[in-house]
C-alpha cells in the first residue's frame, strides 16, 4: 500500500504558518499603541474583549466539527482527583500570569521589540523545564542548545541594549519591562511544557483545552477590571486607526491567529511550524516604523535581531534534523521520503510493532513490522538493530481511515498469527 503525499498542499498550509507567525509579530505593537497616548486603553479590558471574541469563534468552529458536547468536555475534569485538578489549575493560571504579565511589560514601554526578543527565546527554555520534569528525556546534542541560546540571549540583550534611549522619561519602566517579559517567556515555556501531559491526562483535544482555559481567564478579567475599576470610557477615543488596532488585536490575533495556528500544526506539525516564528521579530520592527514610526535605533538593533533569528531558526531546524537522523535507520529509506517529516513513534508490547504516529494527517497511525524481537527494545524505550537489519515497511493500518475495513482486518490478522508462529 502507497502513500500519496500531497506536497504542494503542504506548502499551501505552511506558507500560510509564515503569514500566521508574521501576524503575531503585529500583535505587540498594536498593544503599545493602544494602551499608549492618546487612547490608554485599560488593559485587563483589552484581554477580557478578547478572550470573549475569541471563545464564541473557538465554540462555533468546534460546534460545526464535532458538536456542542464537545466544547465543555472540559466540565469533565471535576470527576478527576484532586492532585490531577490542582495540576490543570497551576497549568492554566501560570497561562493567565504569562498573559497578563506580556501585556504589563507592554503598557509600560515604547519599545515591543524588547519584548518580542525575550519571548523567542521560549524554544531554548523548553527542552531544559522538559528536562527537569522529566529525568528521562534526553536533549540531543546539548551543546547546540547551550550555542544557540547563549547566542540568542546576546542578541536580546542587543536589541534592548541598542533601543534604550537617555530619556529617563520613556525609559524609567526598562527593567520593569525586562522582568515582565521574562516571566512572561517562562510562563509560555511551562504552557507549552504541560499542554501535552494535560491533555493526555484529562484525554482532551488541543480546542477543548483552549476553551477550557479561556473559561477560567473571561471571569479572572472581569474580577481584575472591576477591582481596578478601569475606565471603560477610554473607549469612546478610538478614532478610525484606534479601532483598527483594537480590531487587530481581539478579533485578528485572538480569534483568526490563533485558531488559524492551531490548524496549521495540525496540518503541518507543531515542529516545522515552529521553525518560522523569528519571522514575528522581523513584523515587530518593521511595523514599529509603520504604527509607531519608531524604526530601529542604530545598528545594534539590527545585529542584535539577526543574531536572535538565526540562532532560534538554526536550533528548531537542528531539533528536527537530529529526530530525522535518529529515525532515517528503523524506515525503508526507499519509502522514508512519501512519508511526513513530522512523527512520534511508540513501541506495542502486546504485537510487537511499532507505532508510527503522524500529525495532522488521515493516515496518522501507521503500524510497521520490524525485523526486530521484543527483546532489541531495552527498558528505556530506544532500539538497537540486530544483526545488522533494519526496520524494514511491509504494511500499515489508518486508524482514521475506515480501522474496521477489511484491509485492515487482514493485516491484523496477519500480524497475530505471525507473532502466534513466533511463540
Amino acid at each position: 500500500m502507497t502513500v500519496k503525499k500531497n506536497k504542494m498542499g503542504d506548502n499551501l498550509w505552511f506558507l500560510l504558518g509564515c503569514v500566521v507567525q508574521f501576524s503575531l509579530g503585529v500583535y505587540p505593537t498594536l498593544l503599545v499603541y493602544v494602551q499608549g497616548a492618546p487612547f490608554f486603553l485599560p488593559t485587563w479590558s483589552i484581554l477580557l474583549i478578547g478572550a470573549i471574541a475569541a471563545i464564541l469563534v473557538v465554540v462555533s468552529v468546534v460546534t460545526k466539527k464535532s458538536g456542542f458536547k464537545q466544547c465543555f468536555s472540559i466540565i469533565g475534569i471535576f470527576h478527576k482527583p484532586l492532585k490531577q485538578q490542582l495540576q490543570f489549575y497551576t497549568y492554566v493560571f501560570s497561562w493567565i500570569g504569562g498573559n497578563a504579565a506580556n501585556i504589563y511589560a507592554l503598557k509600560y514601554t515604547t519599545h515591543p521589540e524588547w519584548v518580542q526578543g525575550v519571548m523567542l527565546l521560549v524554544p531554548f527554555f523548553v527542552p531544559i523545564l522538559t528536562k527537569i520534569t522529566d529525568r528521562k528525556h534526553k536533549i540531543p546534542k546539548v551543546w547546540i542548545l547551550s550555542v544557540t541560546f547563549i547566542v540568542a540571549t546576546l542578541g536580546s540583550v542587543m536589541v534592548i541594549y541598542g533601543g534604550h534611549t537617555n530619556d529617563q522619561e520613556k525609559d524609567k519602566y526598562a527593567w520593569l519591562t525586562i522582568l515582565l517579559s521574562v516571566y512572561s517567556t517562562f510562563s509560555a515555556a511551562v504552557f507549552f511544557v504541560f499542554t501535552a501531559r494535560m491533555s493526555r491526562i484529562f484525554k482532551l483535544k488541543p480546542s477543548s483545552m483552549l476553551i477550557g482555559i479561556k473559561l477560567f481567564f473571561i471571569p479572572v478579567c472581569t474580577i481584575m477590571t472591576l477591582a481596578l475599576r478601569e475606565d471603560w470610557n477610554t473607549y469612546r477615543s478610538l478614532n478610525i486607526k484606534g479601532l483598527m488596532a483594537f480590531l487587530g488585536i481581539c478579533v485578528g490575533t485572538h480569534c483568526f491567529a490563533r485558531i488559524l495556528q492551531l490548524t496549521v500544526i495540525g496540518k503541518v506539525g507543531a515542529p516545522k511550524y515552529s521553525i518560522v516564528q523569528s519571522l514575528r521579530l522581523i513584523a515587530n520592527l518593521i511595523f514599529n516604523y509603520i504604527i509607531l514610526g519608531k524604526p530601529p535605533n542604530g545598528w545594534i538593533v539590527y545585529v542584535g535581531a539577526a543574531l536572535i533569528i538565526v540562532s532560534v531558526t538554526f536550533f528548531l531546524s537542528m531539533r528536527i534534523y537530529l529526530k530525522y537522523k535518529e529515525l532515517i535507520s528503523m524506515w525503508d529509506p526507499e519509502n522514508f521520503f512519501d512519508y511526513p517529516l513530522y512523527f512520534s513513534s511508540t513501541f506495542d508490547e502486546s504485537s510487537g510493532n511499532i507505532i508510527i504516529k503522524t500529525i495532522g494527517k488521515k493516515t496518522s497511525n501507521d503500524v510497521y513490522k520490524p525485523l526486530l524481537s521484543k527483546s532489541s527494545i531495552d527498558d528505556k524505550g530506544s532500539t538497537n538493530v540486530m544483526d545488522g537489519k533494519k526496520f524494514k515497511y511491509d504494511t500499515k493500518v489508518s486508524s482514521d481511515d475506515h480501522s474496521g475495513s477489511e484491509d485492515n482486518k487482514n493485516v491484523e490478522n496477519e500480524i497475530k498469527n505471525e507473532n502466534e508462529n513466533k511463540q
